[in-house]
């Protein structure tokens, strides 16, 4: 996924639109992405270290298994494109998959802190614009509908436990008291074959 995005998606925006053979975005050198098999991890907004302290991110994330997790900062990678390239393209913070042998998860996740009501309809919008310019790429979208579990997921994370029995509590890691998902109902979502909700944990079984 990785390689489709830096040569077939950065190829696919230059040819959205009519630009300047000088104005064109050059392959990236390298996707801004990082990877863990980490059996918990939580994931906060930043252009670097990704990876953050439980109970520090906007989501925990459990990988029981210990799949091996890519993260690709898909905010960062269109941020880095020429603006005439990217211009008017939504941009959620995270494409997070598991690694080739696996095959089973691919999530788009938007974060936010604070209070989510406000944000709920911008990330709906973020996401489905995502899903949308990268199922137009023929070879990704082959990659994205072999995996059986499609997500778009927004989380927003507006209370931080101080305790060490606190966060446990709060983040099921104690593997009680995962938090209900809140269903995201949004067609062009949908359509595309995706489930959307709303948490702050995630679990990849």
């Amino acid at each position: 996924m990785k390689d489709l995005l830096s040569t077939q998606f950065v190829s696919h925006l230059n040819n959205r639109k009519d630009i300047d053979e000088a104005e064109k975005a050059t392959v990236p050198t390298e996707v801004p992405a990082q990877t863990t098999n980490a059996e918990v991890f939580d994931l906060l907004d930043k252009e670097e270290n990704f990876f953050q302290p439980i109970g520090v991110g906007s989501v925990t994330y459990h990988n029981p298994s210990h799949l091996e997790i890519v993260v690709v900062n898909y905010e960062k990678l269109l941020n880095d494109l020429p603006e005439i390239v990217t211009k008017n393209l939504k941009r959620p913070d995270y494409i997070v998959f598991d690694s080739e042998k696996d095959d089973k998860y691919i999530i788009i996740n938007e974060l936010s802190q604070g209070k989510p009501v406000s944000k709920r309809n911008d990330a709906k919008y973020q996401m489905s614009n995502a899903i949308k310019i990268l199922m137009e790429v023929p070879d990704i979208q082959e990659w994205i509908n072999k995996r059986p579990y499609r997500w778009c997921v927004f989380s927003c994370r507006n209370t931080f436990p101080e305790t060490p029995e606190g966060i446990a509590d709060a983040f099921g890691l104690n593997g009680k008291n995962l938090p209900e998902r809140i269903e995201i109902k949004f067609q062009p979502i949908t359509k595309a074959g995706f489930t959307a909700f709303e948490t702050d944990v995630i679990r990849l079984d």
